[in-house]
């Protein structure tokens, strides 16, 4: 029987990743976006954390609604590895189109203005 308690650490890199994650998307939707839709792009990033919440307990009902579940309350009659292994592939081909847009973007400039102003966007 193993402990809980070795679910810990990847807990606690879950709870890191998200944390660094939304604060760079705040940091990006502040710095890139019009003002008339900051706030607007804010709810949008929370939305989509809720969406993808409600997305996993989706993929959950899912593998489990056919003939073999993947999760089931004994692991050793399941197949946790094909649901991780989904998970993983979904996870690699988001990355590839975040690599395709990310390259494709172009940031704002930002001129520089005498000492004691601020620097506005173009």
């Amino acid at each position: 029987d193993m402990n809980i308690l070795w679910q810990a650490p990847q807990f606690f890199l879950l709870g890191m990743s998200r944390v660094l994650i939304n604060t760079g998307a705040q940091d990006f939707f502040y710095s890139e976006s019009p003002k008339s839709m900051k706030s607007t792009l804010f709810s949008v990033n929370y939305a989509v954390d809720g969406i993808g919440a409600m997305l996993g307990s989706v993929s959950i009902l899912l593998v489990n609604s056919g003939g073999q579940p993947w999760i089931t309350n004994n692991l050793n009659d399941g197949h946790l590895e094909r649901y991780f292994f989904v998970i993983g592939a979904i996870m690699c081909v988001l990355f590839a189109l975040f690599l395709v847009f990310a390259q494709r973007y172009t940031y704002k400039t930002f001129k520089k203005i005498e000492i004691g102003k601020t620097l506005r966007g173009k």
